[in-house]
């Protein structure tokens, strides 16, 4: 299952969560394929979710709730968590 999310990043139409997660944290979850169990976050993974975040305009929302959000920059939470998932396909034709 990894490797597969090592390869290929899906952006769903919808998304909803049950816990209240910062847009960052949603975000980070996009680096867990890239993880040993138990394996924390480090400085590179940062990087990347910062990156990410820029892309989609969101850098300032960072500490926001995902449940504060609109559903526009909830959908762009969800992209910048498939850029920093950093799969070799991004895009499902």
């Amino acid at each position: 299952m990894k490797e597969t999310a090592k390869n290929m990043a899906v952006v769903s139409q919808e998304s909803s969560s049950s816990f209240d997660f910062s847009v960052r944290e949603i975000v980070l979850m996009g680096r867990v394929p890239h993880k040993k169990m138990l394996e924390t976050v480090n400085a590179q993974d940062g990087r990347i979710v910062d990156e990410a975040l820029e892309k989609v305009d969101l850098f300032e929302y960072e500490n926001r709730s995902i449940a504060k959000v609109s559903g526009g920059k909830k959908q762009r939470v969800m992209v910048a968590r498939t850029l920093a998932q950093q799969a070799k396909v991004h895009e499902r034709r």
